[in-house]
Formats: structure tokens, C-alpha cells, sequence
């Protein structure tokens, strides 16, 4: 990282900062490790209730999805706990992983609640 960050003239443009693909990595994955809305935001239930793997959830319940839950999900990211930006790196050599949902990498938190920074 240190050499695409010290490789930029002194007067960069954000097109110049959106091409450093390890820092932007190292970015995603620190947001990972320490989401910065971890908790999210409590929805209640409506229409017909909800079933989550195989637990019914009444009308009127309220339920919460933590995102810190998907983003140490072992199936999702192998080895949650070690920092590993290559996880959100395109064409790495001798790195295998999951495409990484959009769904579930959220730590701003996601919907109309959402962090809008």
C-alpha cells in the first residue's frame, strides 16, 4: 500500500485514488473487521410473518440483522478474524474466496436507514 500511496504526485485527483486498489481493500476490510454501524437498525415484521431457518417470526415482531453477524460468517469470509484485504482485491495470485455479497458487506448498514456519509 505504501508504494501506491507514494507513487501519486502531490496533486491527485479522486479518479488518481479510486485506481489504489490495496488501499481501497485495506479499507473494505477494516469496515469489515469493525463495521461502523455493527448493531443496525430494529425493522418490524409485516405481511404474513417470516420464517428464518425454519423459526417462525409473528406479524408485529421486531427483528434485527447485524451486519457484524454476516461479516464474520466463516462461508462468507473464509478466516473472518486475520485482516486479509485480498478478500475485496480482483485477480489475486493464489487466493481463493467467495464473491463477496453486496447484500451482506454492509457497514454503513443498508436500506433507507442507512448511513448516508
Amino acid at each position: 500500500m505504501r508504494e501506491e500511496v507514494y507513487a501519486l504526485r502531490s496533486d491527485y485527483s479522486q479518479e488518481e485514488i479510486d485506481t489504489l486498489e490495496y488501499l481501497g481493500a485495506c479499507v473494505s476490510e477494516t469496515l469489515r473487521m469493525v463495521p461502523v454501524f455493527p448493531i443496525g437498525v430494529p425493522k418490524e415484521v409485516r405481511k404474513k410473518g417470516l420464517t428464518v431457518c425454519g423459526v417462525k417470526i409473528p406479524v408485529g415482531s421486531m427483528v434485527n440483522l447485524r451486519s457484524i453477524s454476516h461479516h464474520y460468517n466463516d462461508k462468507m469470509f473464509p478466516k473472518p478474524n486475520q485482516f486479509d484485504p485480498r478478500r475485496f482485491m480482483k485477480n489475486v495470485e493464489n487466493f481463493e474466496h467467495p464473491k463477496i455479497s453486496n447484500v451482506l458487506y454492509m457497514p454503513f448498514a443498508k436500506g433507507t436507514r442507512r448511513c448516508i456519509g
